[in-house]
């Protein structure tokens, strides 16, 4: 599933610079680092609002332990 995903979003990435609606210096590496970085904040925020409302840390889902503990 994981490599269908992207294998259709280099598809979409492509059409997109072939429409001309990128700028000519805009990679596909450019768009697959935002996108991790869009996905890890979501993370982050989703791991923040449990802590608020009182989940401990090691029974988040979406977190390995290991990035929760000091």
């Amino acid at each position: 599933m994981a490599e269908q995903m992207k294998a259709l979003g280099i598809e979409l990435f492509e059409r997109a610079r072939a429409a001309g609606r990128l700028r000519g210096d805009i990679t596909w590496l450019d768009v697959e680092y935002l996108r991790c970085l869009s996905l890890f904040r979501w993370e982050l925020e989703d791991l923040a609002r449990e802590q608020l409302a009182g989940m401990p840390p090691e029974c988040s889902s979406r977190c390995p332990t290991s990035w929760t503990r000091s």
